[in-house]
């Protein structure tokens, strides 16, 4: 099920989805926010930056990854060049959290 941070509007702000290592997680970002961090204590987690995706799809084309115990942070865009969601999973986990943070830059 997609975590809907769309409503977010004071920072930092922290959630949590939980994932899996078969599906995308979708991610709705907000437009107040301006750095996204993603990380996992569980295992490591692949992100995906892709239009095509949907949330509980399977996952497709390139992506970035952070290792477990760790948090990737990423700029968020501005204007045309944002993003309204980005998508999550694990490398081969089953099933476990994964911890959102969101700051507004």
């Amino acid at each position: 099920m997609a975590l809907d941070l769309r409503g977010v509007d004071i920072f930092p702000h922290t959630d949590e989805t939980t994932g899996n290592n078969l599906t995308v997680v979708e991610i709705l970002l907000g437009t107040k926010a301006g750095k996204v961090s993603i990380g996992s204590e569980a295992g490591d987690v692949y992100i995906y930056a892709d239009a095509v995706l949907t949330d509980g799809g399977s996952p497709s084309g390139n992506k970035a990854f952070v290792t477990q115990n760790n948090m990737l942070e990423m700029l968020i865009g501005r204007g045309t060049s944002r993003r309204t969601s980005i998508y999550v999973k694990f490398k081969t986990v089953a099933s476990g959290d994964i911890t959102v943070i969101l700051e507004e830059v």
